[in-house]
């Protein structure tokens, strides 16, 4: 787990949306290829007039080879060939960059998902490392997005307001097969139940959910009782369960369909902290 900061500027009354992009498994035969672009396209139009970011949560690449018990012909996306298997992770890693090369001077961090790590232990490659270099290397400020781990937080520092930080928590999350229609709320809060933030955002399960629990506390230095709103997301993702040609690994398994999108996050500060407005939007694609 890491912790990641960023100082963000804005204007009265300006609001920060943040996008979560995660589950693109770039490679699979199962891989929402237009709507991945029409994604980052909303981002970078969005970007021109307001003070927009994204935030990567895992699983950028499908990272199934020949030596993955999942493997299966089907399931890689024709544009591979068998010559790439000596090679899919980097070539998977350069596809995802070179698709998403325009927005990532907004990216804020990136997280690993259990594809990237399952690839690091089985085969030694860490293609979020390679990700990483690959910004850096073609970056005009010479700067590269954190790597969070598979969890970690993000602390938004926002300007001229009164009670300033904004924590997310993040994680690429767990679980997985739940088909009952609460199961991402449900599981959202199982994997956060020990942490303290402001938002909560996970991936993994493919389920566009959100929820929204108040708790109460006690104001400091003035021993008013406040009701703090807490925000929880768990994520789109940009790989359909089932296409007609190809045999996804988890298309026979008891869950809805895949949620094609992402989340975004929008923030308009107030001078008191109190009085902030925050809202989770579902962009469905």
């Amino acid at each position: 787990m890491e912790v990641a900061r960023k100082n963000i500027k804005i204007k009265p009354g300006e609001t920060i949306s943040i996008y979560f992009i995660g589950d693109v498994h770039e490679g699979s035969g199962n891989h929402a290829e237009k709507e991945y672009d029409r994604a980052v396209s909303i981002i970078r139009e969005h970007a021109k007039s307001e003070t927009v970011y994204w935030v990567g949560i895992g699983d950028y690449i499908d990272a199934i080879n020949h030596k993955d018990p999942r493997f299966n012909p089907a399931e890689i996306a024709i544009k591979y060939n068998i010559i790439d298997l000596a090679n899919l992770a980097v070539k998977q890693t350069e596809h995802f960059y070179e698709r998403t090369q325009s927005i990532f001077d907004r990216n804020l961090a990136l997280l690993y998902g259990n594809h990237e790590e399952a690839y690091v232990r089985h085969n030694g490659f860490d293609a979020v490392n390679l990700l990483q270099y690959l910004v850096y290397r073609n970056s005009k400020e010479e700067k590269a997005p954190p790597i969070l781990g598979y969890t970690g937080f993000l602390s938004l520092a926002i300007e001229h307001t009164k009670g300033n930080v904004f924590n997310i928590a993040l994680s690429h999350g767990a679980g997985g097969g739940g088909f009952r229609e609460g199961y991402g709320v449900n599981k959202i809060h199982d994997v956060f139940r020990w942490y303290n933030a402001d938002c909560y955002i996970m991936g993994h399960i493919h389920r566009m959910m959100i929820d929204t629990q108040s708790k109460i506390e006690v104001r400091k230095g003035v021993g008013d009782v406040i009701r703090k709103k807490h925000l929880y997301g768990t994520n789109g993702c940009f790989m359909y369960k089932s296409c007609v040609g190809t045999r996804g690994y988890f298309e026979g398994k008891p869950s809805p369909e895949s949620s094609i999108g992402m989340l975004r996050l929008d923030i308009t500060p107030k001078k008191d902290r109190e009085d902030w407005i925050t809202e989770l939007v579902k962009v469905e694609l």
